[in-house]
């Protein structure tokens, strides 16, 4: 079955997360990826492991674990795209507010939770 890109099907399909903190939901996210991917982690029993893998990582500021995170991406998927190519590809979104960025990124993560079923 396909992942529904349609937000009302998304905040419906778990009517439950609603109930969860931010907090709460970013550790569901968590578990998810680990499970989801091919880490070699399975939470519960590897939380003590993964958090100790991962401690190095605690000690960066925020807009550090953006950067490391969307480099991880773009290595992946622009493999050779200069930081030039990027930012002349990203012009278009110079007026567009941090919450329609974060919406965006929402919704493309379900066409590559689609993608990947």
């Amino acid at each position: 079955m396909a992942v529904s890109t349609n937000v009302n099907d998304r905040l419906e399909t778990f009517k439950c997360l609603s109930c969860l903190s931010e907090s709460d939901l970013l550790k569901v996210m968590l578990v998810v990826l680990a499970d989801a991917s091919t880490s070699g982690y399975t939470l519960p029993g590897d939380t003590a492991q993964l958090l100790e893998d991962s401690a190095c990582w605690a000690c960066l500021s925020d807009k550090q674990l953006l950067q490391a995170q969307v480099s991880a991406l773009a290595e992946d998927i622009e493999t050779g795209t200069t930081l030039e190519e990027f930012r002349n590809k990203i012009k278009c979104l110079l007026c567009a507010q941090p919450k329609q960025i974060r919406a965006a990124v929402a919704y493309l993560t379900t066409i590559v939770a689609t993608s990947t079923r």
